[in-house]
């Protein structure tokens, strides 16, 4: 797989008077003093070219390195404000290739490679080479390799597991997969998984065939079983890990648990035949709803179950949020008070519940997701939301308002059926972990 990240050329920076406080070292910033550069008074332009970067909106300087790497889709303005021409009007001309071709604009999206500012993101892994000509319409100056860039991709683990659900507590990360419950440390997510029923000094074991994890209240850690059953099963963690077994019989006799979700104080589970609590993390409730449930969220908008409709907890309301009511709703999530809701084929609703109103509708069709088929949705600490779909993983860019596909070419090979996605830490730590058919995968920076 190749690797890509952006990368300030070291050797070129005096060449192209980059300055990582933003200024431009003993020189104006604007065409001769009769000229009409834009710049009439900022006096002679003794260089020409001068080109800076920011990554999601942060300027980011080299501090000495050779690279600053990026993730897949992250944004990278390149910017050549301070540069100059001789005379008459400025002109930009950025080009990129990377360590393939001369021509990469294939591996990036650039939708202006003329402008004194472009932005850029990543589409593939690989590394790549910025070149800025600056002049006008009489001369050229000649060009000069200013930056460089290189955003990783996917790695996938080579510990074949069928992968369901995904949960993170401090320093582990819990998966629920075809073959049972597992743990890894978050420093090593593709590594060995280390089965959780060898962990435990309780009476009851785990079964496999496992559909839903989550991180409840109270530090405990919740297992949902696939087939038709009668319990759902809590890990203890404090002092050491326990399992005990939960009956959630007296709602719904057997079912299948299709996610699990913090209540206020306890737990919430979604199944097969309806909803139901256990606020002590110990007994259920009467049922918050008798429909087939497959998806739960809770934030700044409320409690919401996700099956045919969108169900508002606890008093069983009714959204309508695809044309095709009888879509099952996979997969929820709420950010900002905004509901994100994953279809089982329709792609992904954006809903304002103050409003009761759809703000969009994405799709494979029209908006490059992987699939239509979505499974699982998180958010990041920059506020971009990650989805797992059938075929694959798609990045929203909150800052650009575009979907980043990604598929076997970002290092997903063999892995692009994707159940499960969660996010974890911020700036330069930020992680994001999918969970598919063959096992973990993790973008991270190096």
């Amino acid at each position: 797989m190749r690797v890509l990240a952006i990368a300030l050329a070291a050797g070129l920076l005096a060449g192209c008077g980059f300055d990582s406080s933003g200024g431009v070292a003993d020189r104006g910033d604007g065409g001769p003093p009769d000229g009409d550069g834009g710049r009439p008074d900022a006096g002679p332009c003794p260089d020409p070219v001068h080109a800076e970067l920011a990554v999601n909106g942060v300027s980011t300087a080299a501090n000495g390195q050779p690279y600053v790497t990026v993730l897949i889709g992250d944004t990278v303005r390149l910017s050549a404000v301070g540069s100059c021409a001789r005379a008459g009007e400025i002109e930009y001309d950025w080009s990129i290739a990377d360590d393939d071709s001369d021509d990469a604009i294939e591996g990036t999206a650039a939708p202006d490679l003329a402008s004194e500012e472009i932005d850029v993101y990543p589409l593939l892994p690989g590394d790549y080479t910025v070149r800025l000509t600056v002049g006008n319409e009489a001369s050229t100056d000649e060009s000069i390799e200013v930056l460089a860039f290189r955003a990783v991709g996917w790695q996938v683990s080579s510990e074949a597991l069928d992968v369901r659900d995904l949960a993170i507590t401090t320093g582990s990360l819990w998966v629920a997969a075809s073959a049972g419950a597992f743990q890894l440390p978050l420093n090593d997510v593709l590594g060995t998984p280390v089965a959780v029923n060898d962990l435990s000094g309780g009476d009851d074991d785990i079964p496999n065939d496992l559909s839903a994890v989550a991180d409840g209240n109270a530090g405990l850690v919740w297992f949902g079983h696939k087939p038709n059953d009668n319990l759902v099963w809590q890990v203890d963690l404090d002092p050491n890990p326990r399992v005990a077994e939960v009956d959630f019989t007296p709602n719904f006799e057997q079912s299948e648990v299709e996610d699990i979700g913090r209540g206020a104080t306890g737990i919430v589970i979604a199944t097969r035949n309806g909803v139901s609590a256990a606020p002590d993390n110990q007994t259920f409730e009467a049922p918050l709803v008798v429909a087939p449930s497959f998806a739960l969220t809770r934030g700044d908008s409320g409690a919401w179950a996700g099956g045919a409709r969108l169900v508002r907890l606890p008093d069983g309301v009714k959204f309508d949020l695809f044309a095709d009511a009888d879509n099952k709703i996979r997969a929820l999530l709420d950010v900002d008070g905004l509901i994100w809701a994953g279809s089982d084929g329709l792609g992904v609703a954006l809903y304002d519940p103050a409003a009761d109103d759809v703000l969009d509708i994405f799709t494979a069709a029209d908006d490059a997701l992987p699939s239509d088929k979505v499974r699982a949705i998180a958010v990041d600490a920059t506020g971009d939301l990650w989805i797992a779909t059938q075929a694959g993983v798609a990045r929203w860019k909150r800052d650009r308002q575009v979907w980043v596909p990604m598929e076997a070419a970002s290092g997903l090979v063999g892995s692009t059926d994707a159940a499960a996605i969660t996010a974890v830490g911020s700036g330069d730590a930020r992680t994001i972990i999918a969970g598919t058919k063959d096992g973990v995968a993790l973008l991270t920076l190096p």
